[in-house]
């Protein structure tokens, strides 16, 4: 049986004095519980299982107590909880543009020398010089699109 760290369970008690530290011999890991007043009798409820990602032990620490701070919806109040909830998920959505975006400049990459070869081939049909036409077109798309109406005009 592990005893906790007589510093760590004092700042848990600053904390909130009614949050408990416990081992769990069944589980082989800290448990953070809380004591409850229901009517006329206390109960223990388990807040946290203290314990990595994968399920494997770790060492009751600062990650915990950030742990508890972030979920504890009571004292911070649940305005809080949804404006941190919030700033996650537009890094997400920040995470999954840029992905994307270097998603893109990558297919732009490897299309480009057959961009190249297509616009050399257009470019001898409608007799523009190639040099005017790459200070015409600053982007891919724009050359993509270029392409696109040359072969047009060598249809009709």
């Amino acid at each position: 049986m592990a005893t906790p760290d007589r510093v760590w369970v004092k700042r848990l008690k600053q904390y909130d004095p009614m949050l408990e530290v416990r081992w769990h011999n069944r589980l082989n890991r800290f448990q953070v519980t809380r004591k409850i007043n229901h009517c006329a009798y206390q109960r223990e409820v388990v807040i946290h299982t203290v314990q990595n990602e994968d399920g494997s032990f770790r060492p009751l620490d600062q990650r915990t107590l950030a742990l508890l701070q972030m979920a504890d919806t009571w004292q911070r109040g649940v305005n809080a909880t949804l404006d941190n909830i919030e700033r996650e998920n537009e890094k997400m959505v920040a995470e999954e543009e840029r992905d994307f975006e270097r998603d893109c400049r990558d297919m732009v990459r490897e299309r480009l020398p057959y961009l190249r070869r297509e616009v050399d081939n257009v470019c001898g049909a409608l007799n523009i010089p190639r040099e005017d036409l790459m200070r015409q077109i600053p982007t891919v798309s724009e050359a993509d699109e270029v392409v696109r109406m040359g072969s047009r005009r060598m249809v009709a």
